[in-house]
């Protein structure tokens, strides 16, 4: 995940905040019924943030690994005895990281939220 913005700070520079890996911990609680299962998830959110300004590395760059917290829910079909399908959102808060501008001109918070909806297919042993 990638994006970029020229205010703030990065006035006259491009900013770019990049996540290039992320996990998570999580346990499921759900219902069932018949063979579709309702579940919300929730647990430990772990990733990286980076910051860099370009052309030249002169306001703030820096990169942080954080942990924070992700929770969602989901459906899935067990459509055979060993086959199931699943459709599942998933909202991820690493919270912040303060970088120091290098010119002395203050400090940049920058907020790491991701929202990530998904599909699954699964093989039960």
């Amino acid at each position: 995940m990638k994006d970029s913005t020229s205010n703030g700070l990065c006035a006259g520079v491009t900013c770019t905040t990049s996540n290039s890996w992320i996990g998570t911990t999580r346990g499921r609680l759900g219902y069932a019924v018949d063979h579709w299962l309702f579940y919300g998830t929730g647990g430990v959110a772990y990733g990286d943030i980076k910051f860099t300004d370009l052309p030249a590395a002169f306001i703030a760059n820096g990169s942080s690994t954080n942990t924070g917290w992700a929770a969602g829910g989901g459906i899935e079909d067990a459509f055979t005895s060993q086959w199931s399908a699943k459709l599942e959102y998933l909202h991820v808060d690493l919270g912040s990281v303060s970088l120091a501008c290098t010119l002395g001109c203050g400090t940049s918070t920058i907020k790491f939220n991701e929202d990530i909806f998904r599909r699954g297919v699964n093989f039960h042993f």
